[in-house]
């Protein structure tokens, strides 16, 4: 905008104040940022743990299941092949159950890491 007298141009606002609100919503919204922060470092560090141990129950299975097809290989009649069979499926049910209860409680572990951060407990 033109000044009439002068004929130059006048700052309608500040350069600074927009730099201002800016920085003023990041101090206002610092404890914000924190929790969130610390939420994703918690969340961060389940996925790793979860990522390795289905990574080792992959591997520990596709070697079970390895051995099975070479137990099922050698076998010399049916009831020999279906007790097998049985022995294979109740085994890996067992450790399938077993990992997805570890899974539900590390679940809940980290819902519990998150919950002081105020994550969890709804607060945006």
């Amino acid at each position: 905008m033109l000044n009439d007298q002068t004929s130059t141009p006048v700052a309608i606002f500040s350069p600074s104040q927009p730099m201002l609100k800016t920085k003023s919503k990041v101090v206002k919204n610092k404890p914000k940022n924190d929790r969130w922060a610390q939420s994703q470092h918690v969340l961060l560090s389940w996925t790793i743990d979860m990522t390795k141990s289905m990574h080792a129950l992959s591997q520990f299975r596709f070697r079970a299941n390895a051995n099975a097809w070479k137990s099922l290989i050698s076998c010399k009649n049916p009831a020999e092949l279906i007790g097998l069979q049985l022995g294979h499926v109740e085994t890996a049910t067992a450790q399938y159950r077993d990992y997805a209860q570890g899974v539900s409680r590390q679940m809940q572990q980290c819902a519990q890491d998150m919950a002081p951060s105020g994550i969890i407990a709804g607060e945006s």
